[in-house]
């Protein structure tokens, strides 16, 4: 009883300390939110290929929670950079080709979603030998962030997987 008594008569300061503790909970709360919310739409690119007997195919696809926005795509060959598409890197000679993207700064992609970047599957084994021959010796770099601007590690795939039959 005598603890209820002291509480009545300093029922202004309880009030005031309760008021605070809820405050400093309520920031807590919304700090913890704000961080959940920013890595459920974390983007996570990857570039994969297809090389089969009669197609060659290179697509970047976002298997992340959020969308991927693409700052710069960039292709390097054997360490320097050369290009900004893989269109650019391929010999001139080879007209058809069934897709190719030009260039991807500043372009987005949704969640479970991809961009064909290049595609062949109409043409001799001669010339798709000549695409492979190409092809193995780039790298695909991205810089890539979510809707929220944060910085996320430059992405990286070397495409020297189309080079393991020679």
């Amino acid at each position: 009883m005598e603890f209820l008594g002291i509480l009545w008569q300093n029922a202004e300061k309880v009030s005031g300390i309760a008021a605070v503790v809820a405050f400093v909970i309520a920031a807590l709360s919304l700090a913890a939110q704000r961080g959940h919310n920013k890595l459920s739409v974390t983007p996570l690119p990857e570039v994969t290929f297809k090389d089969l007997e009669g197609e060659v195919c290179i697509t970047l696809k976002n298997h992340g929670t959020g969308p991927l926005i693409i700052e710069w795509l960039d292709i390097s060959k054997n360490g320097r950079l050369v290009g900004k598409t893989l269109i650019e890197q391929m010999p001139e000679h080879i007209r058809t080709w069934d897709w190719f993207v030009g260039v991807m700064d500043g372009r987005s992609i949704p969640v479970g979603g991809e961009i064909v970047l290049l595609k062949l599957t109409t043409g001799s084994g001669r010339r798709l030998k000549e695409v492979r021959s190409v092809l193995r010796h780039l790298t695909i770099h991205i810089i890539y962030t979510d809707v929220y601007r944060g910085s996320h590690p430059v992405y990286r795939k070397c495409l020297d997987w189309f080079g393991r039959h020679d």
